[in-house]
């Protein structure tokens, strides 16, 4: 399992470096895109905080899009995940974390449920960005997993 989550983090890093390159050059895309896509790259670190025991306001959750903040937050997140997720006993999928939620009260989940929800949360967003970029009249950015496990992974 340990495995496959990693596997997991290096797709997200992927697709959040490839889905930045696009929005980079494509201008013509809806702020909107970009705002999700600020709000998918603070997800990683934004967890890790929590599971520090910090309480994450809100906003903290939308954060302005900078482009040249978000290779490092990509990066960081990714990082962060994979020391933590390679330092959690065996069975990973066991190790219980509580969290503070938005409204101040504990919360307890499983440390692999957090990881395995932001990264299907960033594909719902991505999703929602290739919309976007279909609306604009450019051909989506193609962020798929399967995608990744063959060209990039696998060479």
């Amino acid at each position: 399992m340990r495995e496959y989550l990693l596997r997991l983090l290096a797709h997200e890093a992927w697709a959040n470096h490839t889905l930045l390159k696009a929005l980079e050059k494509e201008t013509s895309v809806a702020q909107r895109a970009r705002n999700a896509f600020a709000h998918i790259c603070a997800a990683p670190e934004l967890w890790m905080r929590r599971i520090n025991g910090e309480t994450i306001p809100l906003e903290a959750w939308w954060p302005i899009y900078d482009a040249e903040k978000l290779p490092e937050i990509i990066e960081k997140g990714a990082r962060e995940w994979s020391k933590y997720l390679n330092a959690l006993p065996d069975p990973v999928t066991e190790h219980m974390v509580e969290v503070i939620s938005i409204k101040g009260e504990p919360i307890t989940f499983r440390a692999t449920d957090i990881l395995t929800q932001f990264h299907n949360h960033s594909c719902h967003h991505r999703g929602q960005i290739a919309v976007m970029f279909r609306s604009a009249g450019l051909e989506p950015i193609v962020t798929d997993f399967i995608v990744w496990a063959r060209t990039v992974e696998n060479g």
